[in-house]
This record gives C-alpha cells, structure tokens and sequence, in this order.
C-alpha cells in the first residue's frame, strides 16, 4: 500500500469517515464499552451549542455524552495534544472555560494523567486500559450519586 499524503486540512475529513467505534484504535473506545456494560448509554461526538461559548459558531463536538435515567453528562478525552490535568494546552483551558461558561456538567478522562498515576501507584498488575476503565466508571457512578443527592436535597426536579 502506497503512503497517501493530504493537504492539510483534509485529514480530519478522513477521520470522520472512520467508524471509531469499531476500529480499535481510539482510547474512546474504550470510555464507551465501559460505560456500555455498567448501563449507561453513550453518544459520541455530541454536538452541544451556546451561545456562552467563545467560538465563532458557539458549537463544540464533545467526545462523548453519557446517560442513566435523567443524568445526563458529558466527558472529554483528553491525549497528549491536551497536556495533562496539571498543565493544559491553552486550548484546552479555552474548551474547559467554555463548559464553565454555559454551566454543562462534564468530567475530564486525560489518558496522559492516567499513565503518570499508573507509574505513581506502581500498578505493574493493571495495563493503563484497565485502570482507565476503572476510572471512567468509577466517576460515572460518582455524577449519578451527586445526581440523587440533588434529586434529593430537591435541587432537582425529576
């Protein structure tokens, strides 16, 4: 097979012709699946607008929305490109003050973080895949407690 070389700009248009969910190749495969077997449904590249974001069209693709019951949340998937939870690019930090901005409740998954904890915990016994699942579900579970807690405190209504 012969290298294929795009203009610039035209690679991400060959990425949204790939069904990620099936190719095996991306980190948000594994959000989703996790997410799936635990019952929540999944969306992928949601499209949220506000007009409180900063961007020209106030449009964002968010990586994935999760539900269960009437909770409804939305997470990022952060790789490299974002830095980690400590140091964000400044694109990054742009895209987070926009969730802040238009109060939507989203949670961060950084992959990079996720290998810096594994080496930290020294968890020779859990690939990064595993401990990322871990970790996704985990905070899933964790929005659905706060979720009941409002219900409860009657901050919500159901």
């Amino acid at each position: 097979m012969r290298n294929v070389h795009l203009p610039r700009g035209n690679k991400s248009i060959l990425n949204k012709k790939v069904d990620h969910s099936i190719s095996g190749k991306n980190k948000e495969d594994i959000i989703h699946t996790a997410l799936r077997e635990y019952g929540f449904n999944v969306h992928r590249e949601v499209e949220y607008s506000s007009a409180k974001f900063d961007q020209k069209y106030h449009k964002r693709k968010i990586d994935i929305k999760f539900s269960y019951g009437k909770m409804d949340r939305y997470m990022e998937s952060d790789g490299k490109v974002h830095g980690n939870l400590e140091t964000p690019t400044l694109s990054t930090m742009k895209r987070n003050a926009d969730f802040e901005k238009a109060n939507i409740p989203y949670m961060l998954i950084n992959h990079e973080s996720i290998k810096d904890l594994r080496k930290i915990m020294e968890l020779k016994n859990i690939t990064v895949d595993e401990l990322t699942k871990f970790l996704v579900v985990y905070r899933a579970w964790e929005e659905y407690s706060k979720h009941l807690a409002k219900i409860e405190a009657g901050e919500l209504f159901v």
